[in-house]
């Protein structure tokens, strides 16, 4: 057995949920589903019995999962051992949206392990892509406007760390607002030629500008009275408000006279990791991932607009 596979029991055993746990350790659904069905049918004992998406441990279970933990105990306390006489640096890109999220991350990483430095480097997605690829960078978490992300990148591995809803977003104050026929809170089809009447907003970025424009507006055959570029984020809800506009973006925390609408099709971006082919990270390297991916999995994309 690879020692990974033993977190699979650990955060399996921990949520009681195959897709939560397989959305924790980054893996696909039917990926830790085989796994665990394969694993039982090798010991010919149940681990857990499963009912209406909820796994209940059994007893053979409880030992397995708690020996799985013993054992990944002690592979950190030996990589802690393997790693403390030297100084290792790890430079890694990260957005500069995501600065508070790895300021807490870098913090519990340093307690855990005091002898290696972190150097983070705050880029663009693009850039950061292009600095991994150029070996400047040990790794890199960026943003992915693609419908297919892994697909757009090739030349690197890619991980997806979380996935965010592409929302609608209009003012309350908007009367276009007051008009759609909203059903369960999810934009409708019926719904879009009332969008035709406004401005869209949308951002300078290309790959997000791409995405609107060249992806959503077409697949839902809007075509807005204006397009109208917004280069500043800070100001980009209040411009919502007052220019009647509307745009779309990831699920964020903002304020609450903006309406964020989930579309009927569910449209999403990507935060994903990313690192060099044929690369095998070490450990230490592994638990950074580790924690980012724990910080990363409440948050909205952005904390507030």
């Amino acid at each position: 057995m690879d020692l990974h596979h033993l977190e699979y029991i650990v955060e399996i055993a921990k949520e009681r949920n195959i897709s939560k746990a397989a959305q924790n350790l980054h893996i696909s659904q039917p990926t830790l589903s085989i796994y665990l069905s394969k694993l039982e049918q090798e010991l010919n004992l149940k681990l857990f019995h499963r009912a209406n998406n909820v796994l209940t441990i059994t007893e053979a279970g409880q030992k397995y999962a708690k020996t799985c933990q013993q054992i990944l105990d002690l592979k950190e306390s030996l990589y802690k051992e393997l790693y403390s006489d030297k100084n290792h640096v790890f430079c890694m890109g990260i957005l500069s949206s995501d600065a508070a999220v790895f300021g807490k991350v870098m913090k519990d990483f340093n307690r855990l392990h005091p002898q290696i430095t972190l150097k983070p480097v705050i880029q663009k997605s693009k850039e950061i892509y292009e600095s991994v690829l150029s070996g400047e960078l040990d790794f890199g978490f960026i943003t992915s406007y693609s419908s297919h992300p892994k697909d757009s990148l090739p030349e690197v591995n890619t991980s997806i760390v979380k996935e965010y809803e592409l929302m609608c977003c209009i003012a309350k104050n908007n009367p276009v607002y007051s008009m759609l026929h909203l059903e369960d809170g999810i934009l409708m089809e019926q719904d879009y030629p009332l969008l035709n009447q406004l401005t869209l907003s949308v951002s300078s970025i290309p790959m997000i500008r791409k995405r609107i424009l060249e992806d959503l507006v077409i697949s839902m055959d809007l075509h807005p009275r204006q397009v109208v570029i917004n280069d500043s984020l800070e100001l980009w809800a209040p411009l919502l408000a007052i220019n009647h506009m509307y745009g779309f973006w990831p699920y964020s925390h903002m304020d609450d006279s903006i309406a964020q609408i989930p579309l009927h099709f569910h449209p999403n971006v990507c935060k994903l990791l990313i690192y060099p082919k044929g690369i095998r990270m070490a450990a230490p390297q592994k638990q950074m991932i580790r924690m980012v991916i724990k910080e990363f999995k409440d948050r909205p994309y952005y904390y507030n607009i």
